[in-house]
């Protein structure tokens, strides 16, 4: 499916793949999860007696282990995984964000409102926003 002649390809293959790209999963490497992206994707640090004493009763009902909840099926029961890594919380923010954060180049503004991005030879060149106190702005992106 595409959009109207921006040339972005949201076909569920390119979708995916985009996806998969974004991701390091510590446990998961298929075709869905991957691996050496920025989100940072972990199996929870610690698991108590409840959820064990859960995950084996649901399976003695008849519900199968999922190992992982974003594959083929989502069916089961099983130990969700989180974004993050050693104890801190990982977001889109901290992983696109923060490793910028000092880059004179670039400004971050909160409680903004985006109305029009325009997109040239496939990649963002500008965008119109609604700032937190009303007055329409636009920023360019270096093509």
């Amino acid at each position: 499916m595409r959009g109207s002649n921006d040339g972005a390809n949201w076909a569920c293959d390119s979708a995916v793949n985009h996806s998969r790209r974004t991701e390091s999963n510590n446990r998961l490497h298929n075709q869905l999860q991957g691996v050496e992206g920025p989100l940072l994707v972990s199996d929870p640090g610690h698991i108590n007696e409840v959820s064990r004493w859960f995950i084996q009763t649901m399976q003695e009902k008849g519900e199968s282990f999922n190992h992982g909840f974003n594959g083929e099926t989502q069916r089961g029961v099983g130990f969700y995984q989180f974004m993050n890594r050693s104890a801190k919380r990982n977001s889109a923010a901290y992983a696109y964000i923060e490793p910028f954060e000092k880059d004179p180049k670039m400004t971050v503004q909160l409680h903004c409102r985006v109305q029009k991005i325009n997109i040239q030879n496939a990649r963002v060149s500008n965008m119109t926003y609604q700032d937190k106190n009303c007055s329409v702005k636009t920023a360019y992106f270096a093509l």
